[in-house]
């Protein structure tokens, strides 16, 4: 999936979480980090704890390399919020951080 804005604003929690959030956070996170993280929520669809873990970690792994506050496993707006900041924040800087180097065998920036 190609990189999609982020959504930051979210103002109150009434706002409910649609399968394209879901899709986009997750989608975002997988372009950042490869991690595998599912991308085709439906809105019949039901976010699985281990699915929301998943992005939570893969979110809380980027937060660390860039030095910002983790993410809370909250479905808050504004938990939802700092989870698409902090992709905003690495693809801003993701040409500073190549995850791989030219030499397919070896890391040039370890994780």
């Amino acid at each position: 999936m190609a990189w999609q804005t982020p959504v930051t604003d979210r103002v109150n929690s009434e706002t409910r979480t649609t399968a394209g959030d879901m899709n986009r956070i997750s989608g975002n996170i997988n372009y950042l980090w490869a991690t595998g993280l599912r991308e085709d929520f439906t809105e019949q669809d039901i976010v699985t704890v281990s699915e929301w873990e998943s992005i939570i970690a893969g979110t809380n792994e980027i937060a660390d390399l860039l030095s910002m506050p983790e993410a809370s496993d909250a479905t808050t707006h504004t938990n939802l919020n700092h989870i698409e900041t902090i992709a905003a924040a690495y693809y801003e800087l993701g040409p500073l951080f190549p995850a791989e180097s030219l030499y397919p065998a070896e890391d040039l920036y370890p994780r």
